[in-house]
């Protein structure tokens, strides 16, 4: 059998990473309308083309930065999630 794999190189996911804080960053300064795929590309550090092969539209782009950090805040982290619950042994008396 043969390995298919796509053509070219792997994406690399510190570029996809960059290109949605770069949009997230943008949204939060200047909103939708005021936030463009050229700028995005250029505060990541990538071409243009790159951000267009990972998402059609801006709206697409900046939905997802979103979700993406909403997501994340929603996952407790390993530190919130052991916090431990006063037991009658720890009240002060």
């Amino acid at each position: 059998m043969t390995d298919r794999r796509g053509r070219g190189r792997p994406r690399d996911p510190e570029t996809d990473a960059a290109i949605l804080r770069a949009a997230l960053e943008l949204f939060i300064e200047r909103g939708v309308e005021g936030t463009s795929m050229e700028q995005i590309a250029k505060r990541a550090g990538v071409g243009k083309l790159t951000v267009y092969r990972r998402w059609s539209t801006k709206e697409d782009l900046i939905a997802q930065a979103v979700e993406q950090t909403v997501s994340a805040d929603l996952v407790p982290s390993p530190a919130t999630s052991r916090r431990s619950t006063p037991t009658r042994s720890s009240k002060a008396a």
